[in-house]
């Protein structure tokens, strides 16, 4: 695979789960245009947001605390930053602050992360299938008309049979005895992907279908989504209360997950995932 092609695959994922993160919950909000789901883009990429009022319209931006702290070294204001205006100081009592999760971890940050670590499974995966294809060598003088790019195209045409020259001998055959190791590739794949799935707040199974799963394995699965997904929910329902007090304006979520068909979510990143395949280049 070459390094292009990795490229967009891995940005290709980036953006699958990024969809799918953004897609957990629904804002309405009076008043404010939250086009292409606008807040939870922040909240994926950044963690966290404010809303202030700012030329008589409520706004939502990214912000960074400033060093101005109180008696007790709190922050007393954050810096937003506004399209066409810049970075724009809002006292702490003035706005409502967000954060996507009860940590500073950004969501767009463990995508990041289990997107490269499904990346190199699937590369490996692919060059095991490459290697699987030709375990029996052919030792033999006739190899002169070969070249090293003919040798590489027999391998990925699934000829049954290496030719390799060697003058030591008449003709041999080796066994390499590769050992194909799919199947725990395959399933180190789906448990990663479930794993970045309940980091989310998304249900998902548990691993792959053939192997057998506890109801205890289950329940700690679905009982860490459950934490993960109601700790998101509550802060953004808390966020609703403090506009409503602090703005007067009405806000409301909406929590879009109760389980997802992972059989669908399967589909969607197997036909990302499939074009990663193509042998050596």
């Amino acid at each position: 695979m070459t390094i292009n092609c990795m490229k967009n695959e891995i940005r290709n994922l980036i953006n699958l789960f990024k969809s799918i993160d953004m897609s957990i919950f629904t804002w309405d909000i009076a008043g404010f245009n939250n086009y292409d789901n606008y807040i939870e883009r922040l909240l994926t990429k950044y963690g966290r947001c404010a809303f202030f009022i700012f030329n008589n319209e409520l706004l939502c931006t990214p912000f960074d605390y400033t060093d101005q702290l109180d008696y007790m070294q709190r922050p007393t204001k954050i810096n937003c930053y506004v399209y066409n205006h810049g970075v724009v100081t809002i006292p702490i009592s003035k706005c409502v602050i967000l954060y996507s999760r009860d940590n500073d971890i950004t969501d767009l940050a463990i995508i990041k992360s289990y997107v490269h670590r499904l990346i190199d499974v699937y590369s490996t995966l692919d060059a095991q299938l490459v290697h699987a294809r030709k375990p029996l060598l052919i030792i033999s003088d006739n190899y002169d008309s070969k070249s090293i790019n003919n040798f590489i195209a027999d391998i990925n045409s699934n000829r049954p049979a290496i030719p390799i020259r060697n003058r030591n001998f008449e003709i041999q055959t080796i066994n390499t005895n590769v050992n194909y190791v799919g199947s725990e590739l395959l399933n180190t794949y789906v448990n990663l992907k479930n794993e970045l799935l309940m980091y989310l707040g998304v249900y998902a199974n548990n691993t792959v279908k053939t192997e057998r799963v506890t109801t205890a394995e289950t329940t700690n699965d679905n009982t860490f989504t459950s934490l993960v997904l109601y700790n998101k929910s509550k802060n953004r329902e808390n966020a609703c209360v403090n506009i409503k007090k602090l703005f007067n304006i009405n806000a409301s979520i909406t929590n879009n997950i109760y389980e997802i068909e992972t059989d669908l979510l399967d589909n969607a990143l197997n036909a990302q995932i499939s074009r990663l395949g193509g042998g050596v280049k």
